[in-house]
This record gives structure tokens, C-alpha cells and sequence, in this order.
């Protein structure tokens, strides 16, 4: 069968011989030889001036050294007292100020490049561990092949960036030793704590709760108990931001407080109840036995599962923290 097709390929003009086609390459090639070549790292090394990544690198290496320094103390600080939040401003200065850096236009000299990467992994530090992601580690390989590219050297203090062989053995150098808060941020955290203290809201009322039937008040403990631990865990978010003024961290914890001194209330009225039959003891005293396990305090609730009926004890024996508190005592 004919290819219907085939005449479309056929063209009146005559093709070229292989003799006159390698000449023509061989002509292209000689006009790409003679071009000047372009050396791009000594681009790089002329416009070392026009980069304004450069006025970053002791503003960064500062942030880090400040931020080295806080270490030790921010590892055994209490994590709600004025120590920790001028800990947490000394962070946030050395990560905004890589963040600026990080946002500038793209260097074109090798000491910008020098500085972007140097921001870049103090943001990578520590971070590469086994459930980390991908991701991660190639950005951590690019980091290192452009300090290695321009020279750039990390701070002193620089721990790694988690996959180095004596990487745990820096960490535990860094947060064994003493600290140092410098004293800008404890004004400031100071500072920060009044203004906290100005603005705060008053203390809510104690609701009245007895006329509240005791089944409604089970049903409440449940609610407020769960809505506590709901804000408290929903503060560990990292969207939420760190603690200050404007946090929505310190929001959540502070609903969570909130939340939870109702419950307190809420089952404080519970065990001041006279129980009408076995099945309200019951529920007594699990709530009872709950506000105990929550403050760790396992001697009061065996007591309480002793003074209640049998279904109380085998509710007990279900819970976790009971499960717990006999692998503690083991």
C-alpha cells in the first residue's frame, strides 16, 4: 500500500551534501572557540560592593554569639519566667535578622553569597535528625557547598547541623556551661511582663454552682477538662508564635488557665455533692480521682477509689495515669 503521506516529504530543493554539513559545524565551532570565555566567580568577586548583604555579617554573627549564650539557661529555666522570654527575644533577633537576609535581592558577589549562606544555616542548625525530611537535608547540602564555595566560616559556636559525627557531644558542651542573658532583653522581657500585667484581664468570678443538679455538673467536668486540654496542647502550635504581648500563645495558655480553674471549681462543688445512688458515687469519685492524677498526686486518688464502690475501681484500674503510677512505683 502507497503512504499517502510520502509526498509530503519530498521538497524540489537539493540536500546537502555530508561534506558541506560538517564544514558548516566545523565554522560554528571555530566562532565559538575564539569567544571570550566568562569567568562568572570573577563577576562575582567585582560587584562586591553592590551587595547589601555584607553590612549583616556581624549583625548576625553577634545574634548567634548572644544566642549561644542563652542556651544554658533557657535548658533549665522555668519555661513561663521572665528568664525564658528574654531567652526567646534573643532568638527571635538572630532568626529575623536571617530572615532579612534571606529576602534581599540575590547576591552578586561571592561575599554576599558568603553572608546568605551563613544565614541560612543558622536557621539549619540542629536540624537534621531522623525524622527529618528530605527537603532538609538538600537544603543543608547546598548550604555547605556554597560555604565552601565562598569561604564563609560559621560562628564559634556553631554546634552543626545534626548529622556531624561528634554533632551530640558539641550540643551537650553548648548546654552544659554557663549562660548569659545580655542585658537588653531582661529589660526588655521585664518590660514586656508589666505591660502584660497592665493589660490582663481581671479574674473571672467564681460561677455559683449549687444549684446545678450533680448530673449537669458531671457533664460540665467533661467539657471544661477537655476544653483545657484542648487550648493548653493548641499553644505548642508553632502558627500560634512565641510568647509576648501580641502572642497567640500566651492567648491560648491563658484560656487554658481559665478553662481549667473552672474545672477546678466545677469539681470542687462535685465532691461537696451528697451522691443519690451507687452510680452518682461512681461518677463522684472518678472525677475526683481524676483532678488528683492530674496533680500527680496518686496517694489521693487510691484513697478516693478506696472510699468509692467497686465499678470506681475498675474505672480506676482502666485509667492511664493508674497504668502509670504502678509502672512508677515498680
Amino acid at each position: 500500500m502507497r503512504n499517502p503521506l510520502s509526498r509530503l516529504a519530498c521538497s524540489d530543493r537539493p540536500k546537502p551534501a555530508l561534506r558541506n554539513r560538517a564544514d558548516a559545524l566545523k565554522a560554528t565551532a571555530a566562532r565559538i572557540i575564539k569567544r571570550k570565555p566568562v569567568d562568572v566567580l570573577a563577576d562575582l568577586g567585582t560587584a562586591s560592593t553592590a551587595d547589601p548583604h555584607l553590612a549583616y555579617r556581624e549583625r548576625i554573627l553577634a545574634a548567634h554569639a548572644e544566642h549561644h549564650d542563652c542556651r544554658p539557661i533557657v535548658n533549665v529555666a522555668d519555661p513561663f519566667g521572665i528568664e525564658t522570654k528574654a531567652c526567646d527575644l534573643v532568638t527571635s533577633r538572630m532568626w529575623d535578622l536571617a530572615d532579612e537576609v534571606i529576602r534581599l535581592p540575590t547576591p552578586q558577589s561571592l561575599e554576599g553569597l558568603g553572608v546568605l549562606a551563613l544565614a541560612q544555616a543558622l536557621l539549619l542548625e540542629g536540624t537534621i535528625d531522623p525524622q527529618c525530611e528530605d527537603d532538609t537535608k538538600r537544603h543543608v547540602s547546598l548550604v555547605r557547598a556554597a560555604l565552601s564555595l565562598t569561604g564563609a566560616r560559621l560562628p564559634v559556636g556553631f554546634t552543626g547541623f545534626g548529622d556531624e559525627l561528634r554533632f551530640k557531644q558539641r550540643e551537650c558542651a553548648a548546654l552544659n556551661r554557663v549562660g548569659r542573658i545580655p542585658d537588653w532583653a531582661m529589660r526588655q522581657a521585664q518590660a514586656d511582663s508589666e505591660s502584660e500585667t497592665e493589660h490582663a484581664s481581671p479574674p473571672a468570678a467564681t460561677p455559683d454552682l449549687s444549684t446545678v443538679p450533680l448530673d449537669a455538673l458531671f457533664a460540665l467536668a467533661d467539657l471544661y477538662d477537655g476544653g483545657a486540654r484542648h487550648f493548653h496542647l493548641g499553644s505548642f502550635w508553632p502558627k500560634t508564635g512565641e510568647h509576648g504581648p501580641q502572642s497567640g500563645k500566651d492567648l491560648l495558655i491563658e484560656e487554658g488557665d481559665r478553662l481549667s480553674a473552672t474545672f477546678d471549681t466545677i469539681v470542687a462543688e462535685i465532691a461537696r455533692r451528697e451522691p443519690a445512688d451507687e452510680i452518682e458515687a461512681d461518677q463522684q469519685g472518678e472525677w475526683r480521682m481524676r483532678k488528683a492524677l492530674a496533680g500527680s498526686d496518686w496517694d489521693a486518688a487510691a484513697l478516693i477509689v478506696a472510699q468509692t464502690p467497686a465499678n470506681m475501681e475498675r474505672a480506676f484500674m482502666r485509667s492511664e495515669a493508674a497504668r502509670c503510677a504502678k509502672a512508677t512505683r515498680a
